[in-house]
């Protein structure tokens, strides 16, 4: 079994690695997908545990696919799918900085960068909502997240703040 996750998690993850335009969080939907709907690796709540705890860590975004592979599979499994979430995609960088250095200042390039701003800030509130579909699960942790939500748009006050909130609220039994 073990052995078909890691394979499943090279192959699927390599994939994602090259959408990842804008970090993990714009791919999240779709790693969501391929580990609870297509694989059935894990269930949705253990999906948005190991976010949290991946996001938590310091270190890359892509730390949620460490995460997800050390549960599937262990250490095997965190290193195949770190490797396979960011080395197709820094192998494909390298290539267009040295083989095309023109890129960086043509329209091409800008016209695919003016393209993919909409579709990335999609995708990230679409993470945003997977997250808050499977970590809520009271009226309270949804009106935290809405509060949440407004202080970060509108205030400058730092999301730790926010997080630390959470925390005591959970600690108080209250969410």
């Amino acid at each position: 079994m073990t052995d078909n996750v890691v394979l499943g998690m090279l192959i699927d993850f390599s994939l994602l690695s090259l959408l990842a335009f804008g970090g993990m969080t714009a791919v999240l939907p779709e790693l969501q997908r391929v580990v609870i709907d297509k694989n059935a690796w894990i269930d949705q709540r253990t999906f948005t545990d190991l976010y949290s705890m991946g996001y938590a860590m310091p270190g890359p975004n892509v730390l949620i696919g460490t995460m997800i592979g050390f549960y599937l599979a262990g250490a095997w499994g965190a290193l195949v799918a770190t490797l396979a979430l960011t080395l197709p995609a820094a192998v494909m960088t390298y290539f267009i900085a040295k083989v095309c250095p023109n890129f960086r200042e043509s329209n091409l390039r800008r016209a695919i960068q003016r393209g993919l701003l909409p579709i990335t800030v999609g995708l990230t509130f679409a993470g945003g909502y997977l997250v808050t579909r499977g970590s809520n699960d009271s009226w309270l942790a949804y009106a935290l997240t809405a509060v949440t939500i407004a202080v970060v748009l509108r205030t400058t006050l730092h999301p730790l703040w926010m997080i630390g909130a959470g925390a005591v609220l959970g600690l108080l039994g209250w969410v």
